[in-house]
């Protein structure tokens, strides 16, 4: 059983220092590791057997009485046998206490946990190779258009065991492009291979760029199935745009323009016409010149598109391409004055609208919070009472605050 015990604390520490290396090289868990093992060597350096203790009476069973604690430890750190020895005995009195098939279950447990962190330390090797792949076709891409590629150790820059991300800027048509690699979390057993049966995923990558300024453009594709959830992230949508058919694009998209005007339109088509090739791959685009922060509309101009990853790498240099040529272009449209002014002119109105109907509805939550008097409650009391289709019942009294919520109640709901 100790060989058991020793077993289970070695998996353990490892698979701490583990842990704390792929999640951002946590330094203050580390530090907390060093920190007890530390303090953990101090005290066995300092331990010195008492008598009754079940030693002999020189105190180091059968060992050389000049070979010491303190120099058995070479002035570095601590012997095997003499920290093995003192691990044991501080384990063995509570080893006796536990039930006979424990021994049993612990090495099985033992072996599943092993097996667990083994299969954790390959899927985020998979995940890294993944994410390597990516990067080796899409790198020269980005050299040749960007002036700036960030690189550290490499310009893959790993956020998490399945997030990964690379940056580039220098470019007179957008301020800085950021692609963010969504892999599959192949280093949970459970979210690979169980979670996936009921909420399916895929590698995925998100390319996000941020303009200066782009003209009052509006253009958004994305799956039907996915359509609810991406209409939350991005609720400018709702307010601004209508939806768009176009007879070269599945039924299984939905698309989104700000206006039906022919110079939107044409723009629209462009961008289909270039993203037909990856529609097969394509989770969703989305460009506009106010795109959403949390929630709330700004001016922010700003292109987002996602694509799934397959294990055909010639559509990762594909994808940077279409978007490089989308950028491009986006920059150099201009609708025409008139088209521009009406788009402004509706976002405007659309606005003060929805700020008036929020203003009033609060208002009006305010007017039905406000404090009630005496002479207030007993006008609305015998106005409740009147329209009551049941009368009142003698010698029943309603208690002041069940008064006051059927007065409130009746004052929001009546006809």
């Amino acid at each position: 059983m100790k060989y058991i015990t020793r077993l289970g604390t070695i998996v353990t520490i490892a698979s701490l220092l583990f842990l704390s290396s792929n999640f951002g090289a946590n330094a203050s868990l580390i530090d907390r590791i060093t920190y007890f093992l530390t303090s953990f060597e101090r005290e066995l350096r300092e331990y010195k057997p008492e008598s009754g203790d079940g030693l002999t009476p020189d105190g180091f069973q059968g060992q050389d009485p000049s070979k010491t604690a303190d120099n058995s430890l070479g002035g570095d750190a601590l012997a095997p046998e003499s920290f093995w020895e003192t691990y044991d005995k501080l384990a063995n009195p509570l080893l006796q206490n536990l039930p006979p098939d424990f021994k049993k279950h612990y090495a099985y447990f033992l072996i599943f946990y092993i097996v667990l962190i083994l299969y954790s330390y390959l899927g985020s090797f998979r995940n890294k190779r993944i994410a390597k792949k990516f990067l080796e076709v899409v790198e020269p891409v980005l050299d040749d258009n960007f002036a700036y590629l960030e690189r550290k150790k490499s310009a893959l820059i790993p956020k998490s065991w399945h997030s990964f991300e690379i940056y580039a800027s220098g470019r007179t048509s957008c301020k800085s492009v950021i692609i963010s690699l969504e892999l599959v979390k192949r280093e949970c057993f459970w979210q690979e291979n169980i979670i996936r049966l009921v909420f399916p995923s895929r590698d995925r990558v998100a390319v996000e760029v941020t303009f200066d300024s782009l003209d009052s453009i509006s253009f958004a594709i994305c799956h039907r199935r996915s359509n609810k959830e991406f209409i939350s992230y991005n609720q400018e949508l709702l307010r601004y745009s209508t939806t768009y058919d176009c007879k070269d694009v599945p039924d299984c998209f939905r698309m989104y323009i700000n206006s039906p005007d022919k110079s939107v339109t044409q723009y629209a088509n462009h961008v289909l016409s270039q993203i037909r090739v990856l529609l097969p791959i394509l989770d969703s685009f989305y460009i506009s010149d106010s795109a959403s922060m949390d929630g709330e509309s700004n001016s922010r101009p700003e292109l987002v598109a996602v694509f799934y990853l397959t294990n055909n790498t010639g559509d990762y240099s594909k994808i940077i391409r279409f978007v490089m040529d989308i950028i491009d272009y986006s920059k150099n449209y201009s609708l025409p004055v008139k088209v521009r002014e009406a788009i402004v002119k509706e976002r405007t109105n659309i606005k003060v609208a929805s700020e008036k109907n929020a203003k009033t509805s609060k208002e009006e939550e305010n007017d039905t919070h406000q404090h009630v008097t005496p002479e207030k409650l007993k006008k609305l009391e015998e106005k409740l009472l009147k329209k009551s289709k049941n009368p009142a019942v003698p010698g029943i009294k309603i208690k002041v605050e069940n008064k006051i919520n059927l007065i409130a109640q009746f004052v929001i709901f009546k006809p």
